[in-house]
């Protein structure tokens, strides 16, 4: 009889604690965490429409009203004149960071112009989020207007400072051009570029980009558009993405607690009449 209770025992414990940790327990994605294609919901308290792992919300920010305030339209986020949006991917309770994060976006100036001041749409990384304009805080690449005809570049904007990388001919304002990267956290540099899906290398003038995005520097991942105070210039963002090792924890619904918490004190209960 007090083996048979010592198995009983022995299971019902083994039921409760796989339970309580299967509810908490913290998946490793190593794929595409957060993927928006801005088709669905509103602009306002918006979370990414096909695939938001970590359950993140959009949080906005801009200059200007009426037709200068960002939105969505035929299915892409409009976005100009000064106008910011980020996500928050620091390190939390239910979030854990990669090494390796891969952004990726499809851009379309549309008639913004260059202006040499980082004028366009850009995929990047803020630090913090107490800035009062787009590029404040950011660190990331930047698909700038058309100058002259039928030439763009994509710039990167470092610490305050932009800096010409890549020049792109043949260019069309009104198509959408996908621009992928991935940065490592460790190093701080960029380690790969793609623009539609063929490798790039960018050309640094002034400074490499080694130390820039670090853990410190990628807390939020933003995507904006700027037309240098234009206010009837606006571009276009699109299929955004986030992809990386991330460590996302599950954590259960109140509901769910309630139960388990119920399962174990019955547990406990039952244990309790047995050893008698």
């Amino acid at each position: 009889m007090k083996t048979n209770n010592s198995i009983k025992r022995f299971l019902l414990g083994g039921i409760t604690s796989c339970a309580l940790f299967g509810a908490f327990q913290a998946n490793s994605l190593a794929a595409v965490v957060i993927h928006d294609t801005f088709t669905t919901g509103t602009f306002g308290n918006r979370k990414p429409d096909t695939i938001n792992t970590p359950n993140l919300t959009w949080s906005s920010g801009w200059q200007g009203s009426g037709t200068q305030i960002p939105s969505l339209e035929g299915g892409r986020l409009r976005t100009g004149f000064n106008s910011w949006h980020y996500l928050d991917i620091s390190n939390s309770a239910t979030l854990t960071k990669p090494t390796e994060i891969t952004l990726s976006a499809d851009l379309t100036v549309n008639n913004i112009q260059q202006n040499n001041f980082g004028a366009g749409v850009a995929l990047g990384f803020y630090s913090t989020t107490t800035g009062t304009s787009a590029q404040h805080n950011f660190n990331g690449l930047i698909l700038e207007g058309e100058f002259p005809a039928n030439t763009a570049r994509i710039s990167i904007w470092l610490n305050g400072t932009r800096i010409d990388a890549y020049t792109i001919t043949s260019f069309d304002k009104a198509a959408s051009y996908n621009l992928k990267y991935t940065v490592n956290t460790s190093t701080g540099s960029i380690t790969s570029v793609y623009l539609n899906d063929t490798a790039i290398t960018l050309n640094w003038k002034t400074q490499t980009n080694a130390g820039i995005f670090t853990d410190a520097n990628t807390n939020y991942v933003g995507i904006w558009g700027r037309s240098n105070n234009s206010v009837d210039q606006f571009g276009y963002i699109d299929n955004f993405k986030i992809e990386g090792d991330f460590v996302v924890s599950q954590v259960p619904e109140p509901a769910t607690v309630s139960l388990l918490i119920g399962i174990a004190a019955f547990a406990g209960i039952f244990i309790m009449k047995v050893r008698r």
